[in-house]
C-alpha cells in the first residue's frame, strides 16, 4: 500500500524499495542487509518494538536513520541506538495520560491486566510508578497472561478481588479475547470501568459488534490512542487513498503514521542541496559517511502532515505528543478529551460507562453482586447456634447468622457455612513459621469470612482484616471495699487473700 500510495502521488520525489521477514532475528537482520545493499538512505518500519530494536541495532552501526511508525517500548532509545528515530510516542507518555484520567474520576485504587510480553510488561510502568508517588493512590492487583486461558485466570482473580478499575494492556486481537472473557464471566458489567490501550483502541476490530445486535458489547469502554490531525493534508491522502481502491476502514492510527512518515522523509529529502553518497554493504567499515548529516537533516525538519505537526527531539521522538481520550458508543470509539505531553488532560465530551450509566462509579465495590462466599461457623453460643440433623444455611441461628443474613441482603452476595479441619480458632507457630485454625483457612483462600467472635491480636491483624467489633469484653478485677490496696498491679498477687478476682477473655 505505501509503495503504491507513493507512486500514485505525483508529488513525491523519493522512490521506496521494500523488504520483508519473517519474526526470527536472521530473516530481520538480512531485510536489514539487503535494504542496505540497494543503497537506502533511510529505512522506514512498521515493525513491532522487539523486532525495531533489532533493526536499529543493526542499521545504528551503519549510520542509516531508522524511523519507526509504530514501536512505542519506553525501553527501546539508547546511547547504541541513535540513529533511531520514532513517529509513534513512547508509552511512558500513554501512562502518563491515562494517570490524568484516573486523577480526573479520583479513581484511588486501580487493578492492570496485561499480556506478558514486552509490549504488555513495559507498556504501564510509568503508570505504576505515578500511581505509587501519588498519595492516596495504589495499584490494587496486577496480572500478567501468556494466552487466553491464562488470560481467564487473572479475570477470574480480578472478580475475586473486587476489582473495578481495570486497565488492560495487550494487542487487539487478544483484547478482544479478553474482553469476551470478561463478559461471560460477568466482568464486563455496570460498575466496572475498563481503561484500554492505545493498541484496541485505534484497532478497526472493535468498530462493529460482534454478535450483530444494537448495542455494542463494548459500550462503555474507555481508552486512549495517539491523536490525529485530520487537517487538509489528510483530505489529500484520502483522495489517492481511495483512488488506490483501498477502504479507509483499514486505515488504523498506526498505518496512517507509517504514510506520514513516508511523507515526513519524502519532506526532508525535497529540501536537500547536497549530492549523497550510500552504502551499499553491511560490512561496509565505518558506515556511511553521511549518515549523521541525513539524521541531523531529519531531525531538523518540522512538517506538518496527515497527522498533525511532526518534529523530533535530541532524543529521536517526536516534540509534540498528543492522545485522544475515547470512549467505545454506537458502534465505535467516539473522542470524548484529549491530552497533550505540554498541557495535560481536557475533557470534552460527556462519558457513557459500561451499563449506559453516566455517574462516574467509584474505586471500590459497593456490593458484592455475584459473589458467592464460604463463611466459616461453629456452634459458639449466645452467638451461633445449630439445629440437631439439619443442613443448610437455614439450621444456623443467633446473633452471627442473623449479621451475615442482613449483611448478604444488603449486599447482594450468596454464602454457605463450612466448618475447618482442625478446629482451631488460629495460632502462630514461631518454629514453623505458619498459622493453624481459622487463620490458616483464610490466608489460602478456603474460607472467605470467618462469622464468629474471633478475637483481635496484633499478630492476627496483620495477615487479615477484621470488621468493626461488635463485642467488647475487658479485664475485669473486683476487690472488697475496705480494702488498703496501693498498687495497679495487685492482681499479680492474688495468693495474699486480699482479694477475689476474675479473668475474661476479650472478644471482637
Amino acid at each position: 500500500s505505501i509503495a503504491e500510495y507513493a507512486a500514485d502521488d505525483t508529488s513525491s520525489r523519493i522512490q521506496i524499495v521494500t523488504e520483508e521477514f519473517n519474526k526470527t532475528m536472521r530473516s530481520i537482520i538480512d531485510a536489514c542487509c539487503r535494504l542496505v545493499e540497494k543503497g537506502v538512505v533511510v529505512v522506514i518500519s512498521d515493525s513491532s518494538s522487539t523486532q525495531t530494536a533489532i533493526q536499529a541495532d543493526i542499521l545504528t552501526p551503519m549510520k542509516i536513520p531508522l524511523i519507526s511508525a509504530g514501536a512505542t517500548d519506553p525501553f527501546l532509545p539508547s546511547v547504541k541506538r541513535n540513529f533511531l528515530l520514532r513517529m509513534s510516542p513512547s508509552d511512558t507518555y500513554q501512562s502518563r495520560a491515562i494517570f490524568d484520567i484516573i486523577k480526573f474520576y479520583e479513581w484511588e485504587k486501580i487493578s492492570i491486566l496485561a499480556s506478558s510480553d514486552s509490549y504488555g510488561l513495559h507498556g504501564l510502568l510509568e503508570l505504576q510508578r505515578l500511581m505509587a508517588q501519588e498519595i492516596g493512590y495504589s495499584v490494587k492487583n496486577v496480572f500478567f497472561f501468556r494466552n487466553l486461558s491464562g488470560a481467564i485466570e487473572a479475570l477470574h482473580g480480578l472478580k475475586s478481588a473486587l476489582a473495578r478499575i481495570i486497565v488492560l494492556n495487550c494487542v487487539a486481537s487478544r483484547g478482544k479475547e479478553v474482553l469476551e472473557a470478561a463478559r461471560d464471566i460477568g466482568l464486563l458489567s455496570k460498575g466496572v470501568v475498563w481503561i484500554v490501550t492505545d493498541a484496541i483502541a485505534a484497532s478497526p476490530e472493535f468498530e462493529h459488534a460482534s454478535d450483530g445486535v444494537s448495542v455494542s458489547p463494548w459500550d462503555g469502554l474507555l481508552g486512549v490512542r495517539p491523536a490525529i490531525d485530520r487537517g487538509p493534508a489528510y483530505d489529500i491522502f484520502e483522495k489517492i487513498y481511495l483512488q488506490l481502491d483501498r477502504n479507509l476502514d483499514e486505515l488504523t492510527t498506526y498505518r496512517l503514521m507509517t504514510f506520514e512518515t513516508v511523507a515526513f522523509v519524502d519532506s526532508t529529502l525535497a529540501g536537500l542541496e547536497k549530492k549523497y553518497s550510500q552504502v551499499t554493504s553491511c560490512s561496509m567499515p565505518g558506515g556511511w559517511k553521511d549518515g549523521k548529516a541525513m539524521l541531523s537533516a531529519l531531525r531538523n525538519t518540522d512538517y506538518t502532515g496527515i497527522t498533525g505537526r511532526t518534529n523530533f527531539t535530541k532524543a529521536g521522538q517526536r516534540g509534540r505528543v498528543s492522545y485522544d481520550v475515547v470512549n467505545f458508543a454506537g458502534g465505535t470509539f467516539q473522542r470524548v478529551g484529549v491530552w497533550h505531553n505540554s498541557s495535560g488532560l481536557a475533557m470534552a465530551g460527556s462519558v457513557k460507562f459500561i451499563g449506559g450509566g453516566k455517574s462516574v462509579p467509584p474505586a471500590s465495590a459497593s456490593n458484592l453482586i455475584g459473589q458467592h462466599l464460604e463463611a466459616w461457623n461453629s456452634p459458639r453460643r449466645p452467638f451461633s447456634y445449630l439445629k440437631a440433623d439439619c443442613e443448610g444455611n437455614a439450621c444456623w441461628s443467633g446473633l452471627c447468622p442473623d449479621m451475615v443474613t442482613r449483611m448478604a441482603d444488603d449486599l447482594g452476595f450468596t454464602y454457605e457455612y463450612v466448618v475447618p479441619d482442625d478446629g482451631k480458632w488460629g495460632g502462630f507457630n514461631v518454629t514453623s513459621g505458619a498459622w493453624n485454625g481459622l487463620i490458616a483457612e483464610i490466608l489460602s483462600e478456603t474460607i472467605d469470612i470467618v462469622t464468629l467472635p474471633l478475637s483481635t491480636s496484633t499478630a492476627r491483624k496483620e495477615v487479615i482484616e477484621f470488621s468493626y467489633p461488635f463485642m467488647d469484653s475487658g479485664l475485669l478485677a473486683v476487690t472488697r471495699g475496705d480494702s488498703r490496696i496501693d498498687t495497679n498491679f495487685f492482681f499479680l498477687s492474688p495468693s495474699r487473700g486480699r482479694c477475689g478476682w476474675q479473668l475474661s477473655q476479650p472478644h471482637s
